[in-house]
C-alpha cells in the first residue's frame, strides 16, 4: 500500500480530562505516517489549551497536525465532517477525545486492507473500559459475531439493529467523497445517518474481529443523561427523527410494518423516559419498553422464519 498517510481526528467536547489519554495512545501507534486532527466543538472547559500544550511538545511525531476549533457548538456530525474537510489521508480514522487506540490500530487496518483491497470501509471489535477504574466490562462485538456476507443482507440487518461499532470504523476517504458528509440535522448522532447513506450507495461492511480501541462507558456520554438510567433526551430526538425521516420506509418495504409500528413508539416511550420526573411513571414506561421489545423480538424472528 506504499505507506500511505492515515489521518486520524479527535472529535472532542468538554474533553480535557481525557484527551490527553487519546493522544498518547496516538503517539503510540506502531504506524508512523499519521497526520492528526484534533476537532472541538466550541468546548467550554480548556480542552484545546490541553491540546494545543501537547501538541507543541509532540507535534514533530505526525506529518501533519492541526487543532480546529468551532465558535458556537454545532453537533457532533459537524465535529466529524471538519476532519473530513482537512483531510490529507488516503484512510480516515475518527475517534472521541475519551477514548484510547490499541497500539497496532492503524497497521491492523492497513493490513487487513492490504489483504481485502475491494474493502473500503470496515469495523473491529473494541474493549469496553469503566471510566475511572480502566476495568474491562465487555467486548464489542461479543465473541463468535459473524457479519452477513451480502450487501443487501448487512443493510436489512442494520435497519433492524444498527450493528456496525462506530468507534473502530476505518474508511477509505473515497467512501465519504462518494456519500457525502455526516448529516447534521441529527446533532447528537454521527453513525447511524452515515452507515445508512454508505448503504444506500453500495457500500458493503467487512469486520476484523481483534480489538482495535478501547472505549470509555462513561454516565455523561450522549447517549445518557447525568441521571444513570435516563437516556439523553437530545440523544433520543436524534434517533426518533432518523429513524422516521429513512428507517421507517425502509423497514414497512421490506414487510416489518409491526416492528416500524412498535419502534415508533418506543421512541416516543423513551423521550418520555428521558423527560419525566415522575417514579411511578418512568417505572411504568419502563415495562412497557420492555413487552414492546420482547415482541419486536419475536416480530423478527417470525420474519426471518416465514
Amino acid at each position: 500500500m506504499n505507506n500511505p498517510v492515515v489521518t486520524i481526528g479527535v472529535i472532542t467536547y468538554n474533553s480535557a480530562k481525557t484527551v490527553i489519554e487519546t493522544l498518547e495512545s496516538i503517539k503510540k501507534q506502531s504506524y508512523l505516517n499519521i497526520e492528526l486532527l484534533i476537532s472541538d466543538d466550541c468546548s467550554k472547559d480548556n480542552t484545546t489549551a490541553v491540546c494545543r500544550d501537547w501538541l507543541m511538545k509532540n507535534g514533530d511525531n505526525f506529518v501533519y497536525f492541526a487543532v480546529l476549533e468551532s465558535k458556537e457548538n454545532k453537533g457532533v456530525p459537524h465535529n466529524c465532517n471538519k476532519v473530513i474537510d482537512n483531510a490529507q489521508g488516503v484512510w480516515i480514522k475518527i475517534i472521541a477525545g475519551d477514548d484510547t487506540l490499541d497500539k497496532d490500530c492503524i497497521q491492523n487496518n492497513l493490513s487487513f486492507a492490504e489483504k481485502h483491497t475491494e474493502a473500503k470501509i470496515f469495523f473491529s471489535k473494541s474493549r469496553n473500559f469503566k471510566s475511572f477504574t480502566g476495568e474491562t466490562v465487555g467486548y464489542r462485538p461479543g465473541d463468535g459475531y459473524i457479519l452477513p456476507d451480502a450487501q443487501e443482507k448487512q443493510f436489512e440487518a442494520f435497519l433492524i439493529k444498527d450493528y456496525v461499532n462506530p468507534t473502530t470504523v476505518f474508511c477509505h476517504k473515497s467512501v465519504y467523497d462518494a456519500v457525502g458528509r455526516y448529516d447534521e440535522r441529527y446533532k447528537a448522532m454521527e453513525d447511524s445517518p452515515m452507515w445508512f447513506r454508505v448503504f444506500k450507495r453500495g457500500f458493503k461492511f467487512y469486520y476484523m474481529d481483534i480489538v482495535t480501541v478501547n472505549y470509555r462507558i462513561s454516565d455523561t456520554s450522549l447517549s445518557n443523561s447525568k441521571k444513570r438510567g435516563k437516556p439523553n433526551q437530545f440523544w433520543v430526538q436524534s434517533k426518533a427523527d432518523f429513524f422516521n425521516d429513512n428507517v421507517k420506509e425502509e423497514l414497512i418495504c421490506r414487510g416489518y410494518h409491526q416492528y416500524a409500528r412498535l419502534q415508533s413508539i418506543n421512541y416516543r416511550l423513551m423521550f418520555a423516559l428521558a423527560t419525566t420526573n415522575n417514579l411511578l411513571f418512568y417505572c411504568l414506561i419502563k415495562i412497557i419498553l420492555k413487552i414492546n421489545n420482547y415482541a419486536i423480538i419475536l416480530i423478527v424472528k417470525k420474519h426471518h422464519n416465514g
